[in-house]
């Protein structure tokens, strides 16, 4: 069980992603930032080798903290590198459970 997570920037990018628990012990999904396709996905982190589901290069991993304890006023600190234009400005807000 997880969450459904939207992605944005000031930049006008928009994407989405997963966070969550998997089914077996120690296998879970988690927000990462693909470099190659320029865009926001999620990977099952229960592989040895991670790759983004869309091109198969390595992405790099969002430490994504629970978005739900985000507050309105978000600081610096809970912003993220944007897929687009790479600045940290990218913010993750819960948008739905998926189980």
């Amino acid at each position: 069980m997880g969450l459904m997570l939207h992605a944005s920037c000031d930049c006008g990018f928009i994407g989405s992603a997963c966070a969550g628990s998997g089914r077996d012990e120690g296998s879970a999904t988690l927000p990462v930032l693909c470099r190659h396709c320029r865009d926001v996905t999620s990977v099952w982190v229960d592989r040895s080798r991670l790759k983004c589901s869309r091109c198969g290069r390595k992405p790099e991993l969002y430490e994504v903290n629970d978005p739900r304890a985000q507050v309105e006023a978000l600081d610096e600190a809970q912003r993220y590198e944007c897929p687009q234009c790479g600045q940290h400005r990218l913010r993750f807000e819960p948008m739905g459970l998926w189980d």
